[in-house]
């Protein structure tokens, strides 16, 4: 069954060229009309949705614009390689065909597997196939340049828990703007408090506003992808660590710290052998880890923080 786990690990930054606006330094958030409304929009629509944003708190945890973000977006998706040039000319840039209201199913309008050479980027693209779209992408990714996975689909009725989790928690992981595109009416009754909780998870949400900026990479990928497990460098000595389990029957697996810090600098050999503080993002459980991480994917995605022992306690991310 789909699950999925998430980490955080201790490393350093680097930088690149981006467009020197002052806006999206983290990755944008907010809500959009198209996934549920497409054209069908009025200026009560736009207002509602605002009031409603407000009213659960949303705006309090970074969601703060309301259909036409206020800041340079492309959507071309992905065609003529965006990534390439588009830190000089815009804040973020579509990578892919539209996101389905779908995990993992598949359709004939979304034929590419890959970015790179498509010439028929489409749409009715599955979450999954996206995810993995946008695994050699994050080289390209940063403050002020960002790949957009488009627009989240929690709450529109197709994605059960385990997926919705995932979905949002790769999302945040790979640094993707996190576009609300579901119903956010002030009528209750249209966004479920699962749906609301998931997208309100203000550890996740840090994981993907962290300010170092650096998107999650694809350190392994077993099993004809059905396995993955995803590494990224946060601020403050962490990293986040994503194991997904894409299967049916449960995975288990442990997970080493020569897996995650796989170089062999000096700095990765000195991570191998600390001991680490792991803390569950959406099940708020503490424990630790030395030398390896034993997940069991067999139930609800559970992602995880891990922090070095030996660095000064902080609030968890």
């Amino acid at each position: 069954m789909l699950s999925s786990l998430v980490l955080l690990l201790s490393s350093a930054a680097g930088s690149a060229l981006a467009l020197n606006n002052g806006l999206a330094t983290t990755p944008q958030m907010g809500w959009n009309t198209w996934n549920y409304h497409a054209c069908e929009i009025n200026s009560s629509v736009i207002l509602d949705a605002a009031s409603a944003i407000k009213q659960r708190g949303l705006d309090q945890l970074g969601y703060k614009y309301v259909s036409l973000p206020i800041l340079y977006s492309a959507c071309n998706w992905g065609e003529d390689g965006p990534w390439n040039f588009g830190s000089e000319i815009f804040n973020s840039w579509r990578m892919s065909g539209d996101v389905a209201n779908s995990f993992d199913r598949a359709s004939d309008y979304c034929p590419c597997e890959s970015t790179i050479g498509c010439q028929l980027a489409g749409f009715h693209c599955n979450i999954r196939k996206i995810i993995n779209m946008a695994a050699p992408l994050g080289q390209k990714a940063g403050p002020g340049r960002w790949n957009d996975l488009d627009m989240l689909q929690i709450g529109n009725g197709a994605l059960n828990r385990d997926e919705s989790i995932t979905h949002f928690s790769l999302w945040s992981a790979l640094k993707s703007p996190l576009i609300l595109g579901n119903d956010v009416s002030t009528d209750l009754t249209r966004f479920s408090n699962e749906s609301l909780a998931i997208v309100a998870n203000e550890h996740v949400i840090a994981v993907n506003q962290d300010p170092l900026g650096t998107p999650a990479e694809r350190i392994l990928n077993l099993d004809s992808g059905t396995h993955q497990v995803w590494t990224g460098p946060l601020t403050n000595g962490s990293y986040v660590v994503a194991m997904v389990n894409f299967a049916e029957e449960p995975w288990t697996r442990t997970l080493t710290l020569a897996d995650i810090f796989y170089d062999a600098g000096k700095e990765d050999q000195q991570a191998r052998s600390a001991a680490w503080n792991v803390y569950d993002l959406w099940e708020g459980m503490s424990s630790r880890a030395l030398s390896s991480l034993k997940s069991m994917t067999d139930g609800a995605a559970a992602p995880l923080s891990l922090k070095d022992q030996n660095v000064p306690s902080q609030d968890q991310v």
